[in-house]
């Protein structure tokens, strides 16, 4: 048995437990002008970067399953820097 990898409780947590970096400097955005970052910056900053990061984007191998794991860190920052954003407006 491999730990239940096909049981699907921890594959979220793992995910979301991998950040080896903040999501602002995933997102390439500005941790000092927190009050400035909108959801339009967050958006902008998420279709270039996944334009270039994008695991279809690559050959099989090494550099595809890079580019997926700096693919699925992009959208969970991207998440973050949403949920943030709108938790920042709500005032």
């Amino acid at each position: 048995m491999d730990g239940g990898s096909k049981s699907g409780n921890g594959s979220n947590d793992e995910r979301y437990s991998s950040y080896r970096r903040s999501p602002y400097a995933v997102l390439n955005l500005s941790q000092n002008s927190l009050n400035k970052i909108s959801n339009e910056s967050i958006r902008d900053s998420y279709k270039r970067l996944s334009r270039l990061l994008h695991p279809d984007k690559r050959p099989p191998g090494k550099e595809r399953d890079d580019a997926q794991a700096l693919f699925i860190e992009l959208q969970h920052a991207c998440k973050f820097m949403y949920t943030n954003a709108y938790d920042m407006h709500k005032f």
